[in-house]
């Protein structure tokens, strides 16, 4: 047996793999993203944007920060922020559905509308999980 204090020291340990997200959850935030970059346009560039699109917009942009650390893996901001975040993100959707609700825009009837709403509601389904789970002290980036 030599005594080498020169040679590198070895380990039984595994070096845990690190866990990347499947493509579709980096398509869906590429996706999100430009669902997104199209309601900063009408933000900022619509003639009967209301508080509540604007609203909805900002919460938006950060949710998709949170968005952006559960697919990528990556620490954004602190842990305790991302549920109450998820919470919000929640309460805005729902809520400009339930203000909406009888508030049609020109040229649309009822049944087309709510078709609208609820494929929007289903497209952001995937973000509510992503933070929901993101927001776990379990998750492996908070570790």
């Amino acid at each position: 047996m030599e005594d080498n204090p020169y040679k590198t020291p070895e380990s039984d340990l595994a070096i845990e793999p690190q866990v990347s997200r499947s493509l579709w959850w980096k398509l869906y935030y590429v996706f999100y993203l430009f669902l997104i970059l199209l309601s900063i346009v009408a933000v900022v560039f619509g003639d009967q944007i209301d508080l509540l699109d604007f609203i909805n917009t900002l919460v938006s942009i950060v949710a998709s920060l949170g968005l952006y650390g559960y697919v990528f893996s990556r620490k954004i901001f602190v842990r305790r922020i991302w549920f109450p975040v998820f919470i919000v993100f929640l309460l805005s959707d729902a809520t400009s559905v339930l203000l909406a609700g009888g508030d049609f825009p020109a040229g649309l009837d009822r049944s087309y509308f709510l078709t609208i709403l609820a494929l929007t509601w289903l497209m952001s389904v995937p973000a509510y999980v992503a933070l929901f789970h993101y927001s776990k002290q379990k998750h492996r980036v908070w570790n």
